[in-house]
């Protein structure tokens, strides 16, 4: 088996034909390649679908579990993985066709741990094309905290194609039970690998979806993810030491952005929130406690919108942030009635 695509579900019954119908474009005999999908308690017709879908399919698996969440899905798939190099991609999505046969031979031809690919922001549901890049473009083979420091860090794992053997042994799973688990792991891969390496090929399309989990406006879920970027806060504080420990700054500096993104977007929600200036003036606290705030280093290549400048301007400062919390809450309460 030379590839294994691991395919978390949770309600996605709207665009899983999408994302199923590429994935059985990518250039593969049905003897070379699986598809795992992991139906994590889904409540609409995700689960009788991929059964239907498993049945007519002999190099697909169809998997059932209770609500754990996406991690607990990935890491559920990783479990059953037979595939030489392994790949997860996220429902809602898609990928151009042929894209991870070119990926998986450069991975082999070229004895990388890990490939790094690009990809596109869409709402369309048939960009099914793309330009495929000479493998003379693809960068330099280096370990993954070289390779983390002198790029822009990419916390999605649709992003990249794992060796499954590096992948295993390394040890490094998915967190369970909260969001930001990719950011996490990436960083945590990125870290243990010696032969990373990136190539040009807009391959994956992420679909925008405004009903997803991540859009979600809901009260209680909006805490749960304010929480989940606390702690990917705090996890990351753990991995920046480690690499100043180590002297790599330029890697550190690169998760640092990383980490201070996850405190502004837990201020935005918290702003949008229903909670009082005090609860707020507490996350705020830990973060400081996470050396995760104030926000001196999420201004940057990655992060540069006016948007962002002014709202940091107003996060940074107590008395700044109450005047903003008050206009806003204010405007609120007016456009309601």
């Amino acid at each position: 088996m030379f590839l294994s695509i691991i395919l978390p579900i949770y309600n996605s019954e709207k665009y899983l034909k999408r994302c199923l119908q590429s994935l059985q474009k990518q250039g593969f005999s049905a003897e070379q390649y699986e598809i795992i999908m992991v139906n994590d308690g889904s409540t609409d017709g995700s689960g009788e679908l991929i059964e239907t879908f498993a049945q007519s399919h002999q190099n697909v698996i169809a998997k059932h579990q209770a609500n754990q969440g996406v991690g607990a899905a990935r890491n559920a798939g990783l479990d059953m993985a037979r595939g030489k190099y392994i790949y997860f991609i996220d429902p809602d999505d898609y990928l151009a066709e042929d894209s991870l046969f070119f990926l998986t031979n450069i991975c082999d031809s070229q004895n990388l741990e890990i490939l790094e690919f690009d990809f596109v922001e869409t709402e369309q549901l048939d960009l099914s094309k793309t330009n495929f890049p000479d493998i003379s473009e693809m960068g330099i083979i280096q370990d993954g905290i070289s390779h983390l420091g002198q790029r822009q860090f990419k916390s999605y794992v649709w992003s990249y194609i794992f060796d499954a053997d590096f992948l295993k042994k390394s040890g490094i799973r998915f967190i369970e039970g909260k969001w930001m688990e990719d950011a996490i792991f990436c960083a945590e891969i990125l870290m243990k690998s010696k032969a990373v390496s990136r190539i040009p090929l807009r391959a994956y399309r992420y679909v925008q979806v405004s009903g997803s989990a991540m859009h979600n406006r809901e009260e209680g879920h909006n805490i749960k993810i304010m929480n989940d970027l606390l702690n990917a806060a705090d996890r990351f504080s753990f991995l920046i030491d480690e690499l100043q420990n180590e002297g790599k700054t330029l890697a550190a500096n690169k998760l640092i952005v990383r980490q201070q993104s996850f405190s502004f977007f837990l201020l935005v929600r918290a702003l949008r929130s229903k909670l009082p200036l005090k609860s707020i003036y507490s996350y705020m606290e830990k973060l400081t406690a996470a050396r995760a705030f104030p926000l001196t280093s999420f201004i940057s290549d990655s992060y540069n919108k006016w948007s962002y400048r002014i709202l940091v301007f107003f996060f940074n400062g107590k008395g700044r942030f109450r005047v903003l919390f008050y206009i806003y809450r204010g405007a609120k309460s007016l456009l309601r009635r």
